[in-house]
């Protein structure tokens, strides 16, 4: 985990910014969202002539700001300017505003700012954004801390190479503890099997979903996803064979199983009954298996128990 202090709040906030700027508006953000996350135009100080951008910790305290050149730099120019000593593997942004929602609704991840507002304003307000294409440790224990085994996560990164690697890693990371699904943004209107485009979560992310028709359709695709989750999740001991079971881990293909093998009984050369404990066997079924599940209730038990009772 990364050592270092926390980022500490600052003691100012800017509140002289241009709200009304025409980037803002080519990215796709609504007046409303814009003075809902604070961001606009700097003319002056250390964000000057940038988009700043106001990052907040869990608590809400503003930790810094960051600066996104309003268009194409010039070489040489970066594209994000961030404090000296700031820290952003600590922080993920929007997340003081994600945890305050119900906890059963998913927690969706992406790249950038902008994928983050964008998707805060078409009414995916459980998002959070690693200001990056990787999850640092700090960043995985804030979502660990804020989840539990039954809490669904989406990961939406972009389509590039940086975003499909960083999206596996998290899905393997994440997948100890909640329900990991990763979703691709495809273009409207393409079947599958045609390429995805750019996901929103980076930068050039914010402008692919500028525009698109059928956005309210595909958020509507994503919660609808999470109302009739796997059968199996995490953590969930089952019962196959008479034999008891642990899944170690969940994704859109198939359930890991850790499974404890029977034990061997067989007598020695010197006549001896010794009982021999092979180590556990792990296997891959289907996410939807029709297994018992000892640990919990599922829908079907506990629309049995109802027709039991109203029976009685």
């Amino acid at each position: 985990m990364e050592t270092g202090a926390p980022n500490k709040p600052l003691k100012f906030r800017l509140d002289k910014l241009e709200r009304s700027h025409p980037y803002l508006t080519e990215r796709g953000l609504t007046l409303e969202t814009v003075i809902d996350f604070g961001v606009g135009y700097c003319a002056k100080g250390m964000m000057a002539e940038r988009i700043a951008i106001p990052i907040c910790n869990a608590a809400g305290f503003i930790v810094a700001y960051a600066g996104r050149f309003p268009g194409e730099p010039a070489e040489g120019t970066p594209k994000y300017k961030l404090p000296q000593g700031f820290r952003k593997s600590q922080e993920l942004f929007n997340i003081d505003r994600a945890i305050k929602e119900p906890a059963d609704k998913p927690l969706i991840i992406v790249e950038g700012f902008f994928g983050a507002m964008k998707l805060h304003q078409h009414g995916c307000r459980k998002v959070v954004a690693l200001m990056g294409s990787t999850l640092s440790a700090v960043q995985e224990e804030l979502i660990r801390k804020h989840t539990n085994r039954s809490s669904h996560v989406i990961v939406m990164l972009d389509e590039d190479e940086a975003g499909k690697a960083g999206r596996e890693d998290i899905a393997v990371r994440l997948a100890k503890f909640c329900f990991v699904k990763v979703h691709g943004v495809r273009a409207a209107g393409h079947a599958a099997g045609t390429p995805l485009r750019r996901g929103i979560g980076g930068d050039s992310g914010g402008r692919v979903m500028k525009d698109a028709p059928e956005q309210a359709e595909l958020f509507g695709l994503i919660w609808q996803s999470f109302r009739h989750p796997f059968r199996l999740r995490v953590n969930d001991l089952i019962r196959m064979d008479g034999r008891l079971g642990r899944i170690i881990r969940v994704n859109d293909c198939a359930a890991v199983v850790l499974m404890n093998r029977r034990p061997r009984d067989f007598n020695t050369r010197f006549d001896k009954r010794v009982r021999f404990q092979p180590p556990p066997v792990v296997f891959r079924i289907s996410v939807n298996a029709e297994t018992e599940i000892l640990n919990r209730t599922t829908g079907r038990k506990r629309k049995q128990h109802t027709n039991e009772r109203r029976i009685t």
